[in-house]
């Protein structure tokens, strides 16, 4: 289904590459899931690190959606929303796209979910975001780190019981990811670890308006952070194009 890729510069593009290829060519499908990383690594004959790399790329296009616990790997995902994801930075330079238009769908979203999920998620369910947090904690990788945390609120939408509600975090998760892949920060924390490790506690004690109260607190803080990041963003970008002019 894949081949190797041979001796480029930038590996994990040509992967992510070859991946792309074969989800627009219809050789992986929608719901499909990749082989796991050892494998995609002797398919491609690079390194798991370069297959990380790739499959982080294709995360942000959307192209991808990584899940990780028990029920782990990465699977196709719909590609009608490419185009958005593809032309996010234009979006965000010309002021079409900013944090306020994501936030406002997360305030609206997020709360309700994790009230639901705090109602009806299972032992299991529970087990799964601990073991997530648990992993998150002890990661160095700030990428990795960033997909954990994202994987946290995919969990928790999967958990709340609705499957309408669970596609629709994960679409938000993806535009998310996309939007701070754009801005590119490199120091700036969206958030501690410990402020998951509540919400956590809410959904054990099964307090739905704990829950509701503190999603809408959690998105609010990440909103702050992320038109820190969107407005330093813009500046250089505007830096940029009058060094260019």
């Amino acid at each position: 289904m894949l081949k190797a890729v041979g001796k480029q510069e930038n590996l994990y593009e040509a992967v992510a590459s070859e991946i792309r290829e074969a989800i627009l060519n219809g050789s992986l499908k929608m719901g499909d899931t990749l082989p796991n990383e050892t494998e995609l690594a002797r398919q491609l004959a690079v390194s798991r690190p370069v297959i990380r790399e790739a499959l982080r790329y294709l995360q942000a296009q959307g192209l991808i959606k990584i899940n990780r616990g028990t029920k782990g790997g990465a699977m196709v995902g719909r590609i009608d929303h490419l185009f958005l994801l593809e032309s996010m930075a234009d979006l965000i330079r010309l002021r079409q796209l900013t944090v306020d238009h994501l936030v406002q769908v997360r305030q609206f979203i997020e709360p309700e979910v994790f009230r639901l999920a705090a109602a009806n998620a299972t032992d299991e369910d529970l087990i799964d975001l601990e073991n997530i947090l648990d992993e998150s904690y002890y990661e160095v990788n700030p990428d990795e780190k960033r997909d954990l945390t994202g994987q946290f609120h995919r969990e928790v939408g999967r958990a709340c019981g609705n499957p309408i509600y669970a596609a629709l975090i994960n679409r938000i998760l993806d535009f998310t990811l996309a939007f701070v892949s754009t801005l590119k920060p490199t120091h700036l924390i969206l958030h501690k670890d410990e402020d998951h490790r509540i919400i956590l506690e809410a959904l054990k004690n099964r307090d739905p308006d704990l829950a509701w109260k503190l999603a809408l607190e959690h998105v609010n803080q990440i909103n702050n952070q992320m038109k820190a990041l969107e407005t330093a963003w813009l500046t250089m970008a505007k830096e940029e194009k009058a060094g260019n002019g």
